[in-house]
Parts: C-alpha cells; structure tokens; sequence
C-alpha cells in the first residue's frame, strides 16, 4: 500500500 503493491497483488491475482 503506497507504491502500487495492493494492485499489484490484485493484477496478478487476476491473471492466475
């Protein structure tokens, strides 16, 4: 949270 991480999870979380 701040540089982007919790929608970095999100994204890949998606992708699998």
């Amino acid at each position: 949270a701040g540089t982007g991480i919790e929608e970095l999870i999100a994204l890949e979380m998606s992708r699998q």
